[in-house]
């Protein structure tokens, strides 16, 4: 099936009208949605402050996700002010309320650690690292002691 790319595009923005009047109802999913759509900018401009309003507008009705995506936008600074604490509590939230989400949050909340720790740069004696590269050289040192581990382990099984 294809579809012409001046249909893709009006049905673009029908979905985000039908989404922006079950928004407007207090549908927590279209709340969510509309976040979605003012975060990525799909159709539209993209509008962080806007999408942080309706995840907020839908993390007040429970919605895990909007709640999760409010955590990372405070962890990062993307449409609201970077606050590790505040971004931590919409970690927890999302597992007080939706506890099938405990992988994806003990992730976020590994990674914001991290984050808080090597926020900004630091000087380590004769280099500076930033925080991307402590997270591949921890990323690096996660997977040598990995591989140590699983070969000890079949050393003392073989």
């Amino acid at each position: 099936m294809t579809m012409a790319l001046g249909t893709q595009t009006s049905d673009i923005k029908k979905a985000f009208e039908l989404f922006r009047e079950a928004a407007e109802q207090n549908n927590a999913r279209a709340l969510l949605k509309m976040g979605d759509y003012y975060y990525y900018g799909k159709g539209i401009e993209s509008n962080h402050e806007k999408a942080a309003a309706f995840y907020k507008a839908a993390s007040d009705m429970h919605e895990p996700q909007a709640t999760f995506n409010l955590g990372y936008m405070h962890q990062h600074g993307v449409g609201l002010p970077q606050d590790f604490y505040l971004a931590k509590r919409y970690f927890d939230l999302v597992s007080v309320h939706y506890p099938d989400a405990y992988i994806a949050v003990s992730i976020a909340l590994g990674y914001l650690g991290v984050h808080y720790m090597f926020s900004g740069q630091f000087e380590f004696g004769f280099m500076e690292l930033d925080f991307d590269t402590v997270i591949i050289i921890a990323l690096v040192l996660v997977l040598v002691v990995v591989g140590l581990l699983r070969y000890f382990v079949g050393q003392r099984r073989g």
